[in-house]
């Protein structure tokens, strides 16, 4: 056991999701696309590869799974993508799998200036730093979803999908709990507020202003703590 020297500071909290793991930081650099002036093509993107008793630093696994989390999530903040790792790495077949954590411009706070179109574009750029410089051009990579993170594996084999490179493709799908955002937020939030905040950010796009972020004032109350673009609330709870 742990006893603090200072009577007033409490006990670590011994608990399984708070203890730490390895992983391997995986740098890769997106491709520079016209429809995407703002990105850097000299600023790295990361994907974080979790390390179990069958991996190491200094060999790749065969194959690629990749986990993609909900709206607000980043790298780690599912707890079962690090029990999916294990987990794979107890069953013949599994050892062959590494588990991948995208870190996409989205994570976090960042959705709300985001889309599923740039979490796709960004997606591509990972699979193709996956197929060049991980697994190869004969390893196997799998989107797997959780939350919202299934909607942008629907973008990516639906939309970004026809214009697949070879580099780019991949071998298959996992929803993981997939969800309606616009059904969530009727069930968290007053429709009031929703309704009026979406007549705003309709007028925001119709002024071509679809970039700028919607007062906070005019947002429902459980959204106002994250900055939101108009394009991305429409997205978000609008019709089509």
């Amino acid at each position: 056991k742990h006893y603090s020297l200072n009577p007033k500071m409490p006990p670590p909290i011994n608990h399984p999701s708070l203890r730490p793991y390895p992983v391997k930081v995986h740098n890769y650099l997106p491709r520079p696309t016209p429809d995407n002036p703002n990105q850097d093509p000299n600023r790295p993107l990361q994907v974080y590869e979790h390390l179990t008793t069958f991996s190491s630093l200094d060999s790749n696994p065969q194959n690629a799974l990749v986990f993609i989390g909900g709206l607000g999530d980043g790298p780690h903040t599912i707890p079962y993508g690090r029990r999916l790792a294990e987990h794979l790495a107890t069953t013949e077949g599994g050892k062959k799998w590494g588990v991948f954590e995208a870190r996409l411009t989205s994570a976090f706070t960042g959705f709300g200036h985001s889309s599923l179109k740039q979490d796709a574009k960004e997606l591509g750029d990972l699979v193709r730093y996956l197929r060049s410089e991980v697994v190869g051009s004969k390893g196997k990579v799998v989107l797997m979803g959780h939350s919202t993170g299934c909607q942008d594996c629907l973008e990516y084999g639906t939309k970004y999908g026809p214009e697949w490179e070879e580099e780019e493709r991949v071998d298959g799908f996992v929803l993981q709990g997939p969800v309606s955002d616009r059904e969530a937020v009727t069930v968290s939030e007053d429709m009031e507020e929703v309704r009026k905040s979406l007549a705003v950010a309709r007028e925001m796009v119709a002024q071509e202003r679809g970039e700028e972020v919607i007062r906070r004032e005019e947002m429902p109350k459980g959204w106002r703590a994250i900055p939101v673009t108009a394009g991305r609330w429409c997205s978000l709870v609008d019709i089509g």
